[in-house]
């Protein structure tokens, strides 16, 4: 009997201990699970920062590579940057003293007086070959003023880049010079630059002279024999050339330029892939985006500090002053397009960043969007209300002139920008005499017809 009556409290035992076994299996289970999320999580986080570094580190290497790809590799917008390069000063200058160095070597007066002067009258040659010097240089100066040598500057360089591009594609073996070389043909440039000298002082160059009429489609070793025969003279066979591609460089370049179109879309569509993947394996996208745009970011502040740097180093390598102005032109003109793309990059990024930054759920986003909220119902409120307009109009309209004066100082406006501001002011101002002139002036009329009509007789 004493034994059944403490079976009950047994089984009682058994059932807490049977329960105890199953808690402490379903927290060892809960323990596991919680473990595996967390290192699924650790996984993701990690997964997530290392597509985030893929597709930073590959925007901004083709982002350099599709810049260069296309002011390099692009006949039409190589000409873009180089083609009005004929008008700046800086590039005439440089050019002027290249051409004027190479019409003297063929003129060369100083040997031409000492052999037309007398013996006493050697002493002479020098002052008489200084002030030749100096008429050749004007004259020359005048021609790169002329439309004659924008169009052979343009001929010139179009038909150069256009073999580079060529050659470098390996579509062609022919180049614009003897070995593996491309160059600029500027001969026909100093041959037009001769006949302008030529038409000023026909004796200048000791005899009556019949020269060629070169084109930028005859090659160097064509028309150098042309003029040699023409002026009587030995040149060099790198006369009236400008190096692009030097030897043992040609073949380098052609497999950088290979190996680059191979690469650099396979590259973009990595980028693009790695962006995206980050954003969608985020378990925190708003911050993981916020990241993303921080990163590009940077990308692009590298980008330009290696533009601006790689400019200052190659100007600080030319020592000539004539000669490091105008590289100074010419690379501005390759740069700045650059510069400008990533100004407004880095603006389109902190304007997205932003926005998602107030429109977050942190707590004084929340606080200023609510502030917001507030404040526009209550200028809403109030600007629906005429008698504000009527109160405030003087001030919006000589406003939105002051606003008209300011766009005009800080940007540089076409005629039709021009116009449309000037419709835009005229516009407001109008509308904002009909809207709240009319009714503001009814009551002062109403008040005038009041006080001076008669009243009834009697």
């Amino acid at each position: 009997m004493q034994s059944e009556r403490h079976d009950p409290d047994q089984a009682d035992q058994d059932d807490v201990a049977e329960l105890r076994r199953e808690r402490d299996a379903l927290a060892a289970r809960v323990e596991r699970l919680e473990s595996r999320r967390a290192k699924r999580r650790r996984l993701r986080h990690i997964a997530v920062a290392l597509l985030l570094v893929v597709g930073i580190l590959g925007f901004t290497v083709s982002a350099v590579g599709w810049w260069a790809r296309r002011n390099v590799a692009d006949t039409e917008i190589w000409m873009q940057r180089v083609g009005p390069l004929a008008e700046d000063p800086a590039v005439q200058a440089a050019l002027g003293t290249w051409l004027s160095d190479e019409v003297i070597q063929l003129i060369n007066p100083r040997e031409l007086f000492q052999e037309v002067l007398p013996e006493r009258g050697q002493l002479l040659a020098v002052p008489l070959s200084g002030a030749v010097d100096n008429f050749v240089r004007e004259r020359i100066d005048r021609f790169l003023a002329s439309d004659r040598f924008e169009r052979l500057w343009r001929a010139a360089n179009e038909t150069a880049h256009r073999a580079a591009v060529r050659v470098l594609r390996g579509e062609s073996d022919v180049v614009l010079a003897q070995g593996d070389k491309v160059v600029i043909n500027l001969v026909p440039m100093i041959d037009a630059a001769l006949a302008e000298i030529g038409s000023a002082s026909p004796q200048l160059l000791g005899r009556q002279v019949d020269l060629p009429d070169l084109s930028v489609d005859d090659l160097p070793e064509d028309a150098i024999p042309r003029l040699e025969q023409a002026l009587g003279v030995q040149l060099p066979d790198q006369f009236g050339q400008v190096v692009i591609y030097d030897r043992g460089k040609l073949a380098a370049l052609q497999d950088a330029l290979d190996r680059a179109r191979r690469w650099l879309i396979a590259l973009s569509v990595v980028t693009v892939v790695a962006l995206a993947a980050a954003l969608w394996f985020s378990d925190r996208r708003r911050r993981t985006a916020l990241q993303m745009l921080a990163g590009l970011a940077l990308g692009i502040a590298v980008i330009r500090r290696v533009g601006i740097r790689g400019q200052r180093e190659l100007l600080d390598a030319i020592p000539n002053e004539v000669n490091r102005a105008a590289a100074d032109a010419i690379s501005d003109r390759f740069l700045s397009p650059l510069l400008d793309v990533t100004r407004v990059l880095l603006i389109v990024f902190a304007v997205v960043a932003a926005v998602l930054v107030i429109s977050g759920p942190y707590p004084w986003a929340v606080r200023l969007r609510r502030r917001a909220l507030e404040l526009g119902r209550d200028v809403e409120g109030r600007m629906s209300s005429r008698d504000w307009l009527r109160q405030h109009r003087s001030a919006l309209q000589y406003g939105g002139v002051a606003v008209a004066v300011l766009i005009l100082l800080v940007a540089n406006l076409s005629f039709f920008g021009l116009a449309a501001l000037g419709l835009l002011v005229a516009g407001g101002w109008i509308l904002l005499d009909r809207v709240a002139g009319d009714e503001g002036e009814e009551p002062a009329e109403a008040g005038r017809d009041a006080v001076g009509a008669p009243g009834p007789a009697g």
